[in-house]
C-alpha cells in the first residue's frame, strides 16, 4: 500500500497532536511519582528496594562547634582526638575531634539512624522546585528528575555514586506513575467525546 505525500504528512501531524496531547497526563503522572520518591529518599532514608540508607563512614573529622548547625553542647568545650582542650603549646583548640560523620550528626541532635538527606533541605527544595512537585520536561513526552543549582549537581552525582541506584523509581513510585497516567488519559479521552 502507498500514500501520497500529502497523506504521510496528515498522518505525521496527527501523531503529533496524539503525542502533544500525552504531554499533560505524563507530567502530572511524572509529578505523582517524584512526590512518592521525595518522601522515599528524603523522608525515610530508603532506596528503591526498600532498605535504609546507612552512613558507613569510619572517617574521623574536626569540626569547628562555631561553624555547626544543631546543638553543640556536646562539641564544647572544643577537645583533640585524646581528649585535650590545649596543645603542647598552651593554645586552646577550635576544632573539636569527632569519629565519624554519623557521630557528630548524633552529637548534634540530628537523625542519623539513616541517611537523611535534609541537611538544609536545600537539595530536596531544589528537586521539588521550591516545594511546588514539578518534573523537568527533557523532551516529548519525557520528564526527568534534575536540578536547578549547579552546587547540587555535584551532590546528585556523589548520591548515585555512593548510593548505586538511589535515583530509580521503586515500585510503588512506579504504580503510583502508571494509576495517574491512565487516569490523566482517560480524563483526556472522556473530554475528547
Amino acid at each position: 500500500m502507498s500514500i501520497s505525500l500529502s497523506q504521510y504528512i496528515e498522518q505525521v501531524k496527527t501523531l503529533r497532536n496524539s503525542l502533544d496531547q500525552l504531554d499533560a497526563p505524563v507530567r502530572l503522572a511524572s509529578g505523582s511519582a517524584l512526590f512518592e520518591f521525595s518522601k522515599r529518599v528524603f523522608t525515610r532514608g530508603e532506596s528503591s528496594t526498600g532498605g535504609k540508607f546507612q552512613y558507613n563512614s569510619t572517617t574521623p573529622l574536626y569540626v569547628n562547634p562555631a561553624k555547626t548547625f544543631g546543638t553543640t553542647a556536646g562539641l564544647r568545650p572544643p577537645k583533640g582526638k585524646t581528649g585535650q582542650t590545649k596543645f603542647k603549646s598552651g593554645k586552646a583548640h577550635k576544632t573539636t575531634w569527632v569519629e565519624s560523620y554519623k557521630a557528630l550528626r548524633g552529637i548534634v541532635g540530628r537523625e542519623n539512624s539513616f541517611v537523611n538527606w535534609e541537611a538544609h533541605g536545600d537539595l530536596k527544595l531544589d528537586l521539588e522546585n521550591n516545594g511546588t512537585l514539578t518534573t523537568r520536561k527533557v523532551a516529548d513526552a519525557t520528564y526527568s528528575i534534575q536540578s536547578t543549582k549547579k552546587e547540587n549537581n555535584g551532590k546528585l552525582e556523589g548520591f548515585a555514586i555512593k548510593y548505586p541506584g538511589v535515583f530509580k523509581l521503586s515500585e510503588k513510585e512506579k504504580q503510583v506513575y502508571y494509576e495517574a497516567l491512565e487516569k490523566e488519559i482517560l480524563l483526556l479521552i472522556k473530554a475528547e467525546l
